[in-house]
């Protein structure tokens, strides 16, 4: 296939507007794409969404505004950065066998599904695994897809979704709840069964990455650790936790006043090559709320949002209510901090 991308240029977020529900995406591409002399109007968004058990990394592929083929998230998607996208063949039902592949095909890595994202109902089937910033390949795929089978999503409509378990419907009144005592013998039996396992639970410094220098960064600095949960949003945890080490080496420092002084060069530094994060539009903006907030309600040290030993409820509320710190991460801070910082 003849194909050839033209006046690609970079996009911020957007949002697509499926029959069902609107998608965000963080970033994306637009441009032109010429197949064998035809034009054809080309666009790749990545954003994320939930699907195969946890929220991932996911892609749609544009051609003259119809939406033709996704990517999912790999489970080494930290490492690889790739995703995949399910084989289909003209039937549109996903190919199996090697013999099943459409042609048009060679050249891409092809791989088992179930292999690259081990969770409930990834399928046994097979698929092309495609970085997430391969644009000619995307491109490539789109123009296959369409040419086999048209749209992937019928003209607009979100595909299907993986099937969800079979739930016993049950009203609230069909269940007692669990006595407070009861409760408690369970935690007790579980932290019995842990210290018989790993011997007694401890908590102290620990080590929060492997590399030693952002380790003691963000050991010793409030406002670092702050920023190493923002930054751990779908990229690998050494980078994440690595991440305020090297914004502070760009910027020349981590003062959260200076940084609402001067949000271009925050911008600038996480965005400039190599990027710190993959959200290059997204993570500028969570590390300037963060700096407000700091700054506005904790006296300009990130510290005082532990340091007044909240309980862990209340300080995860706290780190709930960050922009980019979701209840799920805001739990593990406060695990993190408990059992990592001798908070």
């Amino acid at each position: 296939m003849n194909l050839e991308l033209r006046n690609i240029r970079q996009t911020g977020p957007f949002e697509f507007r499926w029959p069902v529900d609107t998608e965000s995406f963080d970033h994306g591409w637009e441009g032109t794409v010429v197949v064998e002399g035809r034009r054809r109007r080309f666009r790749h968004g990545i954003g994320a969404r939930d699907v195969y058990g946890r929220q991932r990394v996911h892609s749609v592929t544009w051609l003259d505004g119809q939406p033709v083929v996704e990517g999912v998230e790999a489970d080494d998607y930290g490492q690889s950065g790739a995703l995949l996208c399910r084989i289909k063949g003209p039937d549109r039902k996903m190919a199996r066998a090697p013999a099943e592949i459409p042609p048009g095909h060679e050249g891409f890595e092809i791989v088992v599904h179930r292999d690259e994202i081990d969770a409930p109902y990834s399928p046994w089937g097979l698929a092309v695994k495609v970085p997430e910033d391969d644009l000619e390949s995307w491109a490539r795929l789109a123009v296959l897809r369409a040419r086999g089978e048209g749209p992937a999503t019928g003209g607009g409509s979100r595909p299907p979704s993986p099937p969800r378990p079979t739930t016993l419907a049950a009203s609230p009144g069909d269940f007692e709840p669990i006595p407070r005592e009861r409760k408690l013998a369970i935690a007790r039996e579980l932290v019995h069964f842990e210290e018989e396992m790993s011997g007694p639970l401890r908590r102290g410094i620990g080590k929060l990455t492997e590399d030693e220098r952002p380790d003691r960064l963000v050991h010793e600095n409030g406002f670092a650790f702050l920023l190493a949960v923002l930054f751990d949003q779908q990229v690998a945890y050494g980078k994440a936790w690595g991440a305020p080490l090297e914004l502070k080496r760009r910027l020349g420092h981590l003062d959260p006043l200076r940084m609402l002084r001067e949000p271009q060069a925050v911008a600038e530094a996480i965005g400039r090559r190599p990027a710190l994060h993959r959200y290059v539009n997204k993570m500028p903006l969570w590390t300037l709320e963060a700096a407000r907030r700091v700054v506005e309600e904790f006296g300009g040290q990130a510290e005082a949002i532990w340091g007044d030993r909240p309980t862990a409820r209340e300080l995860q509320e706290r780190l709930d209510s960050f922009l980019g710190i979701s209840q799920k991460k805001a739990a593990m801070t406060v695990m993190l901090l408990w059992r990592n910082c001798n908070v």
